[in-house]
């Protein structure tokens, strides 16, 4: 019998039909897994039955004689699929019979488990197992099932219910409560629902790669590899997206940032919405005075350009705009090349030797970023006023190339993923909060996701859900008017963020603080209702986020991979990195990752792109 040393996880179970003549039925498949626990060695045997069923068999060698039985459905049995390591019932079995004896019928009531089919005898159960991270009552675990042997996890359908739910609310008027809790209930997802939000994002995505209509830009960047340590020298970076921008300076060696200097600029309200010509032309005075400045005029400076604005990008040096989105509006630059214009801009001035390389957005450069910190490097997250993604995905997979190709395997895709579901197919996860919070935004129906899970729009989403409670009588009863609060955007989300921090350390000081400043005494019950709103909706961001990244991990299937996020969302929240963390194991159980916390991919990483990209030139010709 071969030992298996990387079992594959699998969670779909099925009740075997006859358990009685199980025995009779057996053949040997010949694959086991074995691993000490504690001082308790312990064996998973693989089994086939003549129903075409699998059984898995768990024998503890001390204690022999006692064997679990739990089914698997529809498991292959061949060379790259290994047997499963995590036997859910099982699991939970040993956890309420450690220390204990109880008879079968006992644990099978107790573990509530259709699926538990047999427990020959039940000895005084002495494993050791470490259920710290699993059942700790700080982060509300206790009561959620997730089940592990050694440092592997899989939670079941029902398990994963209960895992993505918020920690109950409590209140002295239980009619109250399950009112409130109802209303809001469509706002905490099944596990069913999330499995249906993943199949859409994954068919979205192949539908964007494919350059079917889609909801998912999937936008080929055109970086096609990272940094390679051969990197040296001076770059720089305009970094636009807002009414002020930035230009940085970055100096490489090895590859590895040394030292850069940063200077913000203002631009005015009537460059922002004038002739794009004058708009081009104080960038490129803004720049030109920066590189005078530095006594760098005779220098030749490649310059990674931040465009956080819509585009359709043609190749690494080639983005269109599509729309101006924020306090910008100059009609003339639409459909046209931001490179070019930047170009001629620098060109008509001449006082400098700055060449544009490459164009791209915030989220390119966090990934880009996040490769020097981390080389495992393959997803780059934005979460903070707005939200989006992007991943090194196959190049054999995409279809949009405009360039000539020199054996790239690899492709920076940036997935614009706040548009995700404009096209109505996240409108099963809709409610009437989301379609008034969408009603009170600047562009209707439009960035659909990112008004679920971004900076600018949790706090209106939780103010939108405390105004209807207070119009239905379930909160903020009697003197308690909230006044402002019922005015759209008055509740912003770094609110919300304090509220939740109340929340973790258990208290009440900020959630007071702030509903007084909106001119609400609160009671008790009020502070409770405040607060689980506030973390309900929080919840949903996490998910939300967890479920298209756990998609990301599948599709990029790499031993290591690492998530390089920034944005103020991400980095004020104190529970959504916390949440996220939780959730993707759950959704992607057999990949591993981790977060980093890559700060100024739009500087930073700009610059690091047109290194790259002056290197691929000087590769390339």
């Amino acid at each position: 019998m071969r030992t298996c040393n990387a079992p594959r996880l699998l969670s779909s179970f099925t009740e075997f039909e006859s358990i009685t003549e199980l025995p009779k039925k057996m053949k040997t498949c010949g694959y086991m897994w074995e691993k000490r626990i504690g001082k308790i060695r312990v064996q998973l045997h693989v089994r086939r039955t003549l129903q075409n069923s699998n059984v898995i068999i768990v024998t503890s060698r001390t204690y022999s004689r006692h064997i679990f039985f739990c089914t698997l459905l529809d498991f292959a049995i061949d060379d790259s699929l290994l047997p499963p390591l995590v036997l859910p019932h099982i699991c939970q079995t040993l956890w309420y019979a450690k220390n204990e004896t109880r008879s079968s019928a006992d644990l099978a009531c107790q573990t509530g488990s259709s699926t538990f089919m047999s427990l020959m005898s039940t000895p005084k159960l002495k494993f050791i197992f470490s259920f710290s991270a699993l059942y700790s009552l700080k982060n509300r675990m206790s009561a959620r099932r997730l089940f592990a042997i050694g440092n592997m996890v899989v939670p079941t359908e029902h398990a994963l219910n209960e895992a993505i739910q918020v920690a109950p609310l409590v209140l002295s008027d239980d009619v109250k409560r399950q009112k409130i809790v109802q209303k809001l209930a469509r706002l905490q997802f099944s596990a069913s629902t999330v499995r249906k939000i993943q199949d859409v994002f994954v068919s979205e995505m192949n539908k964007g790669i494919h350059q079917q209509p889609s909801s998912l830009q999937m936008e080929n960047t055109y970086v096609p590899e990272l940094l390679d340590g051969t990197e040296e020298g001076l770059y720089l970076a305009l970094d636009l997206g807002g009414t002020n921008f930035r230009i940085l300076l970055l100096e490489l060696a090895h590859g590895t940032p040394i030292r850069e200097k940063v200077k913000k600029y203002h631009i005015s309200s009537d460059l922002r919405v004038g002739s794009g010509i004058r708009l081009f032309d104080y960038l490129a005075e803004c720049v030109s005075d920066f590189v005078i400045a530095h006594g760098l005029q005779d220098v030749e400076l490649p310059l990674g350009f931040t465009f956080s604005f819509p585009m359709i990008q043609h190749s690494l040096d080639i983005g269109i705009l599509v729309t101006w989105t924020k306090t910008f509006n100059c009609p003339d630059v639409v459909n046209e090349d931001a490179v070019k214009l930047l170009r001629e801009a620098l060109d008509r001035r001449g006082d400098t030797k700055v060449k544009v390389m490459a164009i791209l957005n915030d989220t390119t450069g966090t990934l880009v970023q996040g490769s020097t910190l981390d080389h495992d490097t393959a997803i780059g997250l934005i979460l903070g006023t707005g939200s989006n993604a992007c991943y090194l995905e196959r190049a054999d997979r995409v279809e949009h190339w405009e360039t000539e190709r020199h054996g790239e395997r690899e492709v920076i895709i940036d997935i614009e993923w706040g548009a995700f579901g404009d096209n109505g197919v996240l409108d099963f996860i809709k409610t009437d909060y989301d379609r008034e919070n969408d009603a009170n935004s600047l562009i209707v129906n439009s960035f659909t996701f990112e008004k679920y899970i971004s900076g600018k729009y949790l706090g209106e989403i939780v103010r939108v859900v405390l105004a209807k409670l207070t119009k239905e009588g379930l909160l903020f009863i009697g003197d308690h008017t909230p006044g402002s609060l019922l005015v759209p955007g008055n509740l912003t989300t770094d609110l919300i963020s304090d509220i939740e921090q109340d929340s973790v350390d258990g208290g009440d000081s900020n959630t007071k603080e702030i509903l007084m400043k909106f001119g609400i005494v609160p009671d008790e019950e009020d502070i409770k209702i405040v607060q689980y709103v506030c973390e309900v909706v929080s919840n949903r961001a996490a998910l939300l986020v967890s479920i298209c990244l756990a998609v990301l991990l599948k599709r990029i299937d790499k031993k290591n991979v690492t998530i390089a996020v920034d944005g103020s969302l991400y980095k004020h929240h104190p529970r959504l990195e916390t949440w996220i963390k939780q959730y993707i194991p759950l959704l992607a159980p057999d990949h591993k990752f981790k977060m980093i916390h890559a700060e100024d991919g739009s500087g930073k990483g700009a610059a690091l792109v047109a290194a790259i990209a002056q290197r691929l030139h000087e590769r390339l010709g």
